[in-house]
């Protein structure tokens, strides 16, 4: 994670500088209900294929288990597509592992600047 806040406060840095939105998206995959955690293998199958989907300047982090963030700078949430492209991976992926089917996607995206005023303030919203 600290990676992931050095990248972002470079990122906001940018964003003031050149007046350009930066989209803060974080996912959570979560497992069928009663079937435990989610299994490591098929997780990073998942970032994998989802970092293959992104643009070279956006940046994946995986906060914890089944909880991923990506940064997508000069992205406003109208030009987000990474929850459609997380979906795609994820249908994409359930030929191989067919456990797919039962999981959940949650995603919260969070613009700056808009919904968040600081870097401060986009630090809060991962959690």
């Amino acid at each position: 994670r600290p990676g992931l806040e050095s990248v972002l406060g470079t990122e906001v840095r940018r964003a003031d500088r050149y007046g350009a939105p930066l989209l803060l998206t974080v996912l959570e995959v979560d497992p069928p209900a009663g079937s435990g955690a989610l299994r490591p293998e098929l997780m990073h199958a998942f970032t994998r294929s989802l970092r293959a989907r992104l643009r070279d300047l956006d940046y994946l982090a995986e906060l914890s288990p089944g909880r991923i963030a990506i940064l997508s700078p000069h992205t406003d949430r109208q030009g987000g597509r990474v929850v459609i492209r997380a979906r795609a991976v994820l249908a994409d992926l359930a030929s191989e592992f067919p456990a797919v089917n039962g999981l959940g996607l949650r995603s919260n995206q969070v613009q700056y600047p808009g919904d968040a005023a600081s870097f401060a303030e986009l630090l809060t919203r991962l959690g």
